[in-house]
């Protein structure tokens, strides 16, 4: 290899690195952020792309938990200050609820999008 074509390789390793960073949406991922308050998600509707992370957080002094049978997702319950987070592969239209409170009202939607 001539010094040459050692610049010209550092000049296109740092060219991908630079579009990597610049291109927007380009492998990158959102934590987004459900609260759990009393009886209600907020927001209680949420889109957000795959590959998107959603953080649950219970701001209640009831126990909560997420169910999205569709994905076939039931976390363990969620105590006040608490959290948990789910990673949004797949797309589509997810309805999901807390199990001990969706007679009460306690239900959401999660929209999934592409990339």
């Amino acid at each position: 290899m001539t010094e040459k074509d050692i610049k010209f390789a550092f000049f296109m390793i740092i060219w991908l690195i630079l579009t990597l960073l610049l291109l927007p949406g380009v492998g990158r991922t959102t934590e987004h952020i459900v609260e759990m308050q009393k009886m209600n998600f907020f927001p209680k509707e949420i889109t957000v792309k795959s590959g998107d992370s959603i953080k649950f957080v219970n701001v209640s002094r009831n126990l909560h938990n997420v169910v999205i049978e569709k994905l076939e997702i039931r976390t363990r319950y969620i105590k006040k200050d608490e959290s948990i987070t789910l990673k949004m592969e797949k797309q589509g239209k997810f309805d999901y609820y807390c199990q001990p409170h969706r007679s009460m009202g306690m239900v959401g939607v999660i929209k999934v999008t592409k990339q």
